[in-house]
């Protein structure tokens, strides 16, 4: 009778802690989702810009246009700045994969016209930031600059409105 009873009260007691412990999210929050979905496009970007830094072993610190083909924007930089432009700015500011401007293993095609969108926002961006901003008076910054994340945010359509609060 003891074991019985004992049985019982361990039923119970399991039963209960079941009914306690909280539900299992069936899917996780909005910025849960963005953050997951950035991981992994971060980390195909970093190893796809490793493999390059592989390939130019050597020269890492040598002229851009000297060591990649088709440098029209960013002469001159060093080819290691170049990759972690392209893997830490671009990419980021953007939240895109390499293979959103650039074709696979063919970084100097010219295939995809994201490609020269982005050369063409760089130079909207360097007159911004060379000849506009520093003709707004009052501004309270030494150097104000604007950056694709400016407007991008993370994402490719350029943020255009606030959310509401």
């Amino acid at each position: 009778m003891r074991s019985w009873a004992f049985g019982c009260l361990a039923v119970a007691l399991a039963f209960a802690i079941v009914q306690i412990a909280p539900p299992a999210k069936a899917q996780g929050t909005p910025a849960d989702s963005l953050a997951q979905a950035w991981a992994a496009i971060s980390a195909e970007n970093h190893k796809d810009a490793e493999e390059v830094r592989a390939k130019i072993k050597g020269a890492l610190e040598a002229p851009d246009d000297s060591v990649f083909q088709n440098i029209k924007i960013q002469k001159g930089i060093t080819a290691s700045h170049l990759v972690n432009a392209m893997e830490f700015g671009y990419a980021r500011a953007l939240g895109v994969r390499c293979t959103h401007c650039h074709v696979a293993g063919k970084y100097a095609a010219e295939d995809k016209p994201q490609k020269q969108i982005a050369r063409d926002m760089m130079v909207m961006q360097k007159t911004i930031n060379d000849s506009l901003l520093a003709k707004i008076p009052n501004l309270k910054s030494a150097k104000p600059i604007v950056n694709c994340t400016t407007c991008h945010r993370g994402q490719v359509k350029p943020a255009t409105g606030m959310a509401a609060r």
